[in-house]
Formats: structure tokens, sequence, C-alpha cells
């Protein structure tokens, strides 16, 4: 078992302060006017010579900078002006001296300003942070001679680099999708790879690859020519939307290499081995992706459907010739690689397939009769899949089907302390139905008597015409129903063909009679689990003291029904004043969403006249941050598995609804009474499921590249988080740790040091999750989540154990009941609101005008 110990006694000296996270005060709009203001060249170049010197626009492309320049604007300013102050807070500006001097300047302990050795003189820029995120200026500058500035704007640099990010992205995709060798690419597939891909630029005559290196990159030409040649002999060309690199192509002696042919090549390019990561193989892609989508084979993992996918065995069939007839018994599976079959009932043709299309998937189950006649239209080659084929390779695929159910069962809370027996029987047994799309699986107000696991399919939680929330393979719904006799709370409609696995009460009840008892005191700790988000108003809370208080409002303890819970109170003035209503209702979105033991889970939200309340999980072990702090020493690496798997786990929960979090760090972990960890704070959390985003949010020390480069970013900004995070589990502070703008430059080289103490394999792991290209970060490839799973340094590690909850923690807080509140620190129940002070006008009905969507 984990130790028990007392709320941990701080080091000697003062304990550091929790960090706070930034954020640009408006997303970077697609509507911003970029203005374009005549200047000298000679002004034009020394704006030029100055923005290539600085960090945030070295990601930018020749057009770009061109349009940083133009937009500047110029500013006069006098001998001894400040231009600007330090604790200025409405900061968004960057400068270039164009002609003249200023000095910083800095306020010392008694709050005199003194004069800093830094001048800046012509060419040089300063106050570039402001074009990072809000935050108060550092120093003061002043203009010690007659100067004359060019002002470059946060949110023209931001309209640029957006305009510039999609414009690339968009030419990227169009390249993809128009080639023909990725046709076989799925969507995702397709995603990762546009990600990834690098533009590069060739001159007519320029060698691009020679005989050593042919074949280790692949190019997709965009402009231009590539010609390929052996022993001096030209053997292919390569024009716009020619892929290089995948094969030798006949013809010439030697071996290859490959130039430039026609003026300017534009090509983009990605390594062999890369390409490889993100998404396989490129010969048997398409194969793995028809396998994929089966759903009669929705449970194997991927490595499996990568073996079936190269095992399958071609076979031909002849004009007219018969595949099969209907009421012969079936035990393949088929994938046309080239011609056209025709499917056939009782004497009249249903349907036509050609390429790529599948067919006979269910007998692969059983030896059931054939209810089709599927016969060659034409000369036909097809790829088989036999069910001996299957058994071989992966076992009895009613075995693996069983097997995912029998583990979704014990990731569900109320079946957790169960015996494994017990629910390997119910899985066992519990009835696989199809619905078709549109077709409703529970509807709200009907008895609710059955319990249901998404085995394949996406389907819709619905209240009235409003969903509510997503569902996906491996999540579940109505197990409450299994304890108790209510109606259905919501609708659950099929978003196109959905396969559930269900089970009634009364299985259930034959099975797990013995272990009633047990499931009452689990439903009882479960029911803050629970999709039955109670109507509650303020009254209807008992307060009992403040937690904490941030940028936009303070968190409450508060009772409810006897059981304690964090009610996060922020004040409407404050939200109207930063333009942060789109914020906050996607916060509320995202927190409706989710239902996890791993994150802090949303119970109920509402709202008054003046403020809006999330009432949410509470933990009472307090923040991990604190904890971390207040060590004596570093934690081992084995409790750091433990620490570091609860947070893989929701940050898997959140990836697989498209979530990006976006503001990972120990502070935003807190520490359950069982020794636990829950996400907290979902602020920043925003769905993310096509293209990029370009809010710059988060906390500095745990910014990925494309954050601080704002490049736009994806969820891969939370597998940069967790390389960080790991860091200073293990070693007490984060990896580039620094003043702000060299620790902005070190988080772009991404090149950590590590101490001596640091096994082998736990340095690799952070280093592949602290990539600095996104889609080459682990959690990002071909394996996702499940590629940091198995890495070296969670060898042995018992994920399903996490999962149930049934590991030991290293550590467990010593509460002495529900009402110790002795690890949260506490503070007055008065303590003020932020921004209940701010009054915009006489407005009275914000309720209704601004928040009528809550």
């Amino acid at each position: 078992m984990g130790s028990c110990a007392s709320k941990p006694a701080k080091k000697m000296g003062v304990l550091p302060k929790h960090r706070h996270a930034v954020t640009a005060k408006a997303e970077a709009g697609r509507h911003v006017r970029v203005p374009v203001i005549a200047k000298p060249e000679e002004s034009k170049q020394r704006i030029q010579d100055a923005v290539r010197e600085n960090l945030l626009f070295q990601n930018m492309d020749e057009k770009a900078i061109q349009a940083v320049v133009d937009s500047a604007t110029k500013l006069k300013v006098n001998a001894g002006e400040v231009i600007i102050a330090q604790g200025e807070l409405e900061a968004d500006t960057f400068y270039v001296v164009e002609s003249g001097e200023c000095r910083v300047y800095k306020k010392d302990s008694t709050g005199k300003q003194r004069a800093l050795n830094t001048v800046y003189r012509p060419g040089t820029g300063f106050g570039e942070l402001a074009l990072l995120y809000d935050a108060p200026r550092a120093a003061t500058v002043r203009a010690i001679k007659p100067t004359r500035l060019w002002i470059i704007r946060r949110d023209v640099l931001l309209a640029i680099k957006r305009r510039a990010s999609e414009l690339e992205l968009k030419e990227k995709e169009q390249a993809v999708n128009d080639s023909e060798c990725f046709f076989v690419l799925s969507k995702e597939q397709k995603a990762r790879l546009v990600d990834a891909l690098r533009h590069v630029e060739f001159h007519a005559g320029d060698l691009v690859e020679d005989e050593d290196t042919y074949g280790q990159k692949l190019y997709l030409v965009l402009q231009g020519a590539l010609t390929i040649s052996r022993g001096g002999k030209q053997v292919a060309k390569k024009g716009p939307g020619g892929l290089v690199g995948l094969e030798v192509p006949a013809g010439g002696d030697g071996k290859p290499q490959l130039e430039a042919t026609m003026g300017e090549t534009r090509c983009l390019v990605i390594s062999n081995d890369e390409f490889l990561e993100l998404v396989g193989p490129l010969e048997y892609i398409w194969q793995y992706e028809i396998l994929r989508k089966l759903p009669i084979l929705s449970s194997l993992q991927a490595s499996q459907l990568a073996k079936l996918a190269r095992d399958l065995k071609s076979v031909y069939y002849n004009t007219g010739e018969l595949i099969y007839a209907e009421g012969d018994k079936g035990t393949s599976f088929y994938i046309i690689r080239y011609g056209t079959v025709s499917v056939a009932n009782q004497g009249r043709v249903q349907a036509y397939l050609g390429e790529k299309g599948s067919f006979g998937e269910h007998g692969l189950l059983n030896e059931q009769a054939r209810v089709n006649t599927v016969r060659a239209v034409e000369r036909t080659a097809l790829l088989e899949l036999t069910r001996e084929a299957l058994s071989s390779a992966v076992g009895s695929l009613a075995q693996v089907k069983q097997d995912r159910r029998t583990n979704i069962l014990c990731n569900v809370p109320l079946f957790s302390s169960l015996p494994f027996k017990q629910l390997a029987a119910i899985a066992k047994a519990m009835e696989t139905v199809i619905f078709k799309d549109g077709v409703s699986i529970v509807e709200r107000g009907e008895i609710a008597d059955a319990f249901f696991i998404i085995e394949s399919g996406e389907a819709a939680v619905l209240n009235g015409d409003d969903e509510i929330q997503r569902l996906h393979p491996g999540d579940y719904f109505g197990e409450l129903a299994l304890m108790r006799n209510e109606v259905r709370r919501a609708t659950v409609k099929a978003l196109g063909e959905v396969v559930v696995h269900k089970g009634g009460r009364q299985l259930f009840d034959r099975i797990l009679a013995p272990l009633r008892n047990t499931l009452e005191q689990n439903a009882a700790k479960y029911m803050v689990f629970a999709p039955r988000r109670p109507t509650v108003t303020l009254k209807d809370l008992h307060q009992v003291a403040c937690l904490g208080v941030g940028s936009f409002g303070k968190v409450l303890l508060v009772k409810y029904s006897g059981k304690s819970y964090a009610l996060k109170v922020m004040s409407k003035h404050k939200i109207v004043g930063m333009k942060l209503q789109r914020h906050l209702l996607r916060e509320k979105q995202v927190l409706e969403e989710c239902l996890s033991p791993f994150i802090v889970n949303l119970v109920s939200a509402f709202q008054d006249e003046g403020h809006v309340y999330f009432m949410m999980d509470l933990a009472m072990g307090g923040d991990f941050f604190t904890h971390l702090r207040a060590r004596q020493k570093h934690v081992s690496e084995s409790a750091a598995r433990f620490y570091v798997g609860c947070v893989v786990l929701a940050l898997e929960y959140l990836h697989a609804r498209n979530i990006a979090f976006r503001d990972l760090k120990p502070e935003n972990l807190l520490m359950e009474e069982n020794g636990y960890l829950k996400l907290a704070d979902f602020g920043f959390a925003k769905s993310v499921k096509s293209g990029k985003s370009y809010t710059m949010c988060g906390t500095p020390e745990y910014l990925a590249p494309e954050l601080v480069l704002q490049s736009g970013h994806t969820q891969a900004v939370d597998w940069w988080a967790l390389g960080v995070l790991l860091y200073e589990i293990l070693c007490g502070r984060t990896p580039f740790a620094d003043t702000q703008s060299k620790m902005f430059r070190k988080i772009c080289d991404a090149t950590p040091k590590f101490p001596k103490d640091v096994s082998a394999s736990a340095r690799d792991l952070m280093r592949k999750l602290l990539s600095p290209v996104p889609s080459t970060r682990l959690g990002m490839l071909r394996g996702g989540v499940q590629d940091i799973k198995k890495h070296p340094w969670f060898a042995g590690f018992d994920w399903n154990g996490l999962q149930r909850r049934q590991l030991s923690p290293p550590f467990t807080p010593s509460l002495r009941g529900p009402g110790d509140y002795s690890m949260l620190d506490i503070l007055p129940l008065t303590t003020p609101v932020p921004g209940d002070g701010i009054r915009l006008h006489s407005h009275t009905t914000l309720a209704d005008e601004v928040f009528h969507h809550f």
C-alpha cells in the first residue's frame, strides 16, 4: 500500500509560488487589417535585419517577413520621453530603432528607477514578449536622444502569421490530396503527413540527392521538375504532383541520383523513416485502412491489423466467374485490388463494387450461409483474408472481442473493484446489436434497464435537439440503470452505423447477485462520475471557505447534499471586460463532454446576475505542485511512472474527443485522498477537430515551440508538456528554465540537458516527447498514445491496474475524514472575486444579453 503522511513540510526557505498561465487577449483573427506603410528601402532593410535577429520571426518565409516590414508604423519621441513603462499592462507592440538611442531602466527594491547598461541603437529591436502574450512590461525604456521608431503590433503580426500558415497548409493539403500515390491514405493519415511535410526550393542544375543519399527522402514536386538519372542517363522526370524516392525507376546503370532541371523547383519533402513512423509502408496502407474500418475487426490493435494487411493473399477471377453463391458456407473476406464485382440477392443485382471495395466480412466470424451471390464482372484481382489466417495471426476473433469488452468493463468505475472472472462472464454474455444511421439506441423518458458499450462507430447524446456529448468506440453509458429504477435523461442516437454490446439488468443480476453490496458501495462513490448534473443554485450550497484566487475569479469550498465540492466563481463584468465570453462557453462545453476519474469533472454549471459558477469535483489532497516543491528529494522513477501514467490516461481521454488541454503543469494536477492525480482547470481546453488553433495560451515554462513561434498548434502541445512535466518530476526543475527570452530560445532549440541519475529510458522518452517538430512527437505518430504506453520506460507498468485504480500510489495524504481540509490552502470566505469592482456600464441584464447561451 502507498505510505500515509501528513501535509508535507516545506523545505527550508521560501516555497516557490504557483506559476500563472499567460494568454493573448484575443485570438489571432482572419479579419485584422494588415496595413502597408510606405517607407524608404533603407528603413525596410533596417526593420528586416532587426526582426530576423529575433526568435519570434525566425520561422517566417520571405513573403511573410516582407508583410511585417510593410506593416510597421512610425513613432517619433523626444529625448527623455518614456516609450514603454515598467508594469504597463496594455503591452502589445514591438519596437525597432530607426535613429536615436534608448536606455533601459528598472526599479530597485526601494522602487527607484535605475539605469541599466542596455542601450538600443539604430537597427535593434525591443519589447518582443508583448508579441507573445499579455504581461506587464518588465522594464522601462526611455529615449536618451530624439528617436524615431518603427512599431509592429501583435494583432497584425499574428494575422500575418496565421494567413501565411493557412496558405501553406492549404497548398500542402491540395498537393497531398491530388497525388495518386496518397489516395490510399485515410483523412487522419493525410493530416499527419501534411503537418510533417517541409518546403524546399532548388534551382536548375542543383544536385538534390547523390548516389549515396537517394531513396532516404520522399519529394513531392509542387513546381518545376526533378530528374532521376543513372550512370549519366536520364531514366525518369517528375513534374508537379510527381513523387520521387519511393522506388528506383528501371533503366540506366549504377545508382540513381536526383537533380532539379527546370528553373525554380519547389517541393515538399519528408524522410522515409519519418514517413514510416507517421503512416507506415505505403504499399499496404490502403489495405490496412479497409481492415481498420471493419466493425468486426475494431477490437484488434494497430499492430495486429498491420500484420493482417501484409498477409492478405491475392486471388484472381475472370469475367463472369463466380466468387461465391448465396447459401454457401463463408470463411473468407475480400478486398478488390482492381476490377468490378456484382452483388446479387435472389437473382437480382443489388450493387456493383469496384477498386478498394470489400465484401464477405461475416465469414470471418462463423460459417453462416452467404446471403448474396458475388460474381466478377470483368477480370478482377482480390485480396483474400481467411478465417484460418485470421486465427493464426491474432487468435480467436471472438476471444479478442470478448477481452476488449472485459477491459472496458474493468475501467467502468462502478465495476472497478469487482472480480475479473465475473466481468469476463458478463462480457461473454453481452448481446451485440447494430444500429443504423439516425436510429435511437435509447430514448429520453424510457425506463432504463440496460448498459451499453460502443464497439464501433459514433453516437450523439441529445437533450432535445441539442448534442451534449459525443460517444466513441470504447465509451459506455447506462451503467447506473443496473442499480436503480429511473427513466433515461437523454437520447442516444447513432451517427452512421453503430455496433454496441448490450447487457440488461437481468444479466448483471444473475452473474453479480453475490456482489450486490459491493456494487451498492461503488455506486455511492461513483455518483460523482455519473452523467446526472443536478440543477443547483447558490442558495443550495453551504459555503465553507475560499480555496484560491485566480485572474478571473475565485474557488470556494462548498457542501451540497452532505458532500464537499469546489465552486469556481467568475465575475461576468471581468469576463466581458476581457472579451472572454466565447472562451467561457468553450470551457463549459468541453467540461460537459467529459466524464473521467482522471479529470476534475463538472457537477453543475449555473449563473446569476453578476457571476458564473462551475461546481466541480473536490480533490482533498491538494495540488501536485505543492507536493513536489515540499519534498526533500526528487521523486523516484517508479513513483514518477504512477503520476505520469495518471496524466497519460487523462490526456488520452481528452484527445480521443479531439480536445487539447493546453495548460498541463503540476499546479493543474490535483491529488485525491487516495493518492491518484486528476487533471484540473479547463480554462484553456479547446476542441481541435481539424486544422490548427492559433490562440496563444499556457504557462511559459511549459509552452511547446509551435506556441512560442505562433505557427498554429494541435493536441501535440500536450505531449510536449508531458515531457516537461516528467522532467520537472524527476529533476526538480523544468528543462529550459532561464530568463524568459533565453528560455523561449531554449524551448525552440529543444536540446534538454539531463542529470546523470536519470535513467537512459527516461531520457529517451523525454527527448521523444520534447521533439520540436509536432508531427514527430511521441503521441502524434501512427501508434498514437500507445507509443507512449509501450515505451521502454513504462516496461512492466500495469496500465489496466491504473485505469481500474487498483495500483497503490507512492503517497497517500493523511486525512482524518471527509471534513479534513488540512491538505488545502484555506483563505477567508470573504476573499473578493476579481473583477467584482469593475462596472462597464449601467447594464443590469448581462445574464440575459451576454450569457443567454450559458
